[in-house]
């Protein structure tokens, strides 16, 4: 049987006290392999990609990520970053 895979993508407003702006964070979650802590550190770094043998047959530059929170980076202002 195939693996059947599960993504839930939320948002959620942060009340900033202005009529001008808002801050959101958007989480995004899956029932994918997981990550170790070790890797969710690297896991901005260019051509980084898990060291899994789960994962062995699953093609990837290692780019995903990287390029996603560069786009994001031009588009706002606070950072991006990983939460474990």
């Amino acid at each position: 049987m195939p693996y059947a895979c599960k993504i839930s993508v939320g948002l959620k407003e942060i009340p900033s006290g202005s009529a001008f702006y808002s801050e959101y964070v958007f989480t995004c979650e899956d029932n994918g392999y997981g990550m170790t802590p070790e890797f969710v550190q690297r896991l901005f770094v260019p051509f980084e990609r898990a060291e899994d043998e789960r994962l062995k047959g699953i093609q990837g530059t290692g780019l995903g990520m990287v390029i996603t929170k560069n786009i994001l980076r031009m588009m706002i202002q606070p950072p991006v970053r990983a939460l474990p």
